[in-house]
């Protein structure tokens, strides 16, 4: 009798575990689904952070051209963001059309930041979310943080969403439709 209720609360418990991950996998889909084609809005309070300067920035200042933007958050240690965009500027330069990749980021400490990027020679252009709105203002606060790299398109509408770091299938979709994206 405790063999088989031991082996009922194993089969339980696999099931559940498949019914997770199956769960999870159609959350990430629904996700990418929902934000295709929405319009990511930089209309919050912004400063441009470059190796040189940290300048305030408007809406109206961000260049009107196919980018790649990426939130890093307050959970990634500053030198782990600062190799997730390193591997992206890395990964840019391959692309067959000129893209520009901005980071939305909320850190605490804008002068570490400013050092980071000059210590390692970075070219990005970081965005520092003075309020931390640009989550909650583009209903960006529930989706996966793997979800929350995109390719936009002039008009900022995402083309493409993922971090194509580890995925090679998903940085050859970057490429293809930025190509596309600099035809029109």
């Amino acid at each position: 009798m405790r063999m088989l209720r031991t082996i009922f609360i194993l089969i339980a418990f696999v099931f559940n575990f498949i019914i997770l991950i199956g769960c999870k996998q159609f959350e990430e889909k629904r996700q990418i689904i929902r934000l295709n084609n929405t319009q990511i809005l930089f209309d919050i309070p912004l400063k441009a952070i470059t190796k040189d300067t940290i300048t305030e920035i408007s809406v109206e200042e961000l260049p009107n051209e196919i980018k790649i933007v990426s939130y890093l958050d307050q959970q990634s240690c500053t030198r782990c963001m600062f190799n997730m965009v390193r591997m992206m500027e890395d990964i840019v330069m391959h692309f067959d059309v000129p893209v520009n990749v901005y980071y939305v980021v909320y850190p605490s400490d804008i002068d570490t930041i400013q050092t980071i990027m000059n210590e390692l020679q970075l070219n990005s252009t970081l965005l520092y979310d003075v309020n931390n709105k640009y989550l909650r203002r583009n209903n960006l606060d529930k989706i996966y943080a793997r979800n929350r790299t995109f390719l936009l398109d002039k008009e900022n509408r995402i083309c493409v969403v993922g971090e194509p770091f580890a995925n090679a299938k998903l940085r050859d979709l970057y490429d293809t439709v930025a190509k596309q994206l600099y035809a029109r």
